[in-house]
């Protein structure tokens, strides 16, 4: 019997269960965010590694890339959630309004 994959959701879980209370980090992606795992929220931290999977099948691959928009804006996983719900908003403007707020040092 064939072994079923496990969701996206899962291996988010997964991942900042084992590695989101490192204190220490080694980066694979020149530049980006200079913080360990563990001085992010682990919530944001597994809701980035879940959305950064769409692109990755690399989970430590994800959660560096979370990591790093984490590290800019604080609560980009909860703006991106947001902006794709509503379908009246258009990827320009969201953009726009992303760097509004990131122009304005709100995070």
């Amino acid at each position: 019997m064939a072994k079923k994959a496990k969701s996206r959701a899962a291996i988010a879980r997964d991942t900042v269960r084992r590695h989101g209370s490192k204190t220490s980090w080694r980066q694979r992606i020149p530049g980006g965010a200079r913080r360990a795992p563990s001085e992010f929220s682990k919530a944001s931290l597994t809701r980035g590694v879940e959305v950064e999977l769409e692109h990755t099948n690399d989970p430590l691959l994800a959660m560096e890339i979370a990591m790093d928009h984490l590290d800019e804006q604080t609560d980009y996983y909860e703006m991106l959630r947001e902006v794709e719900g509503n379908p009246q908003v258009s990827a320009t403007s969201r953009t726009a309004a992303a760097a509004a707020r990131l122009a304005r040092g709100e995070n």
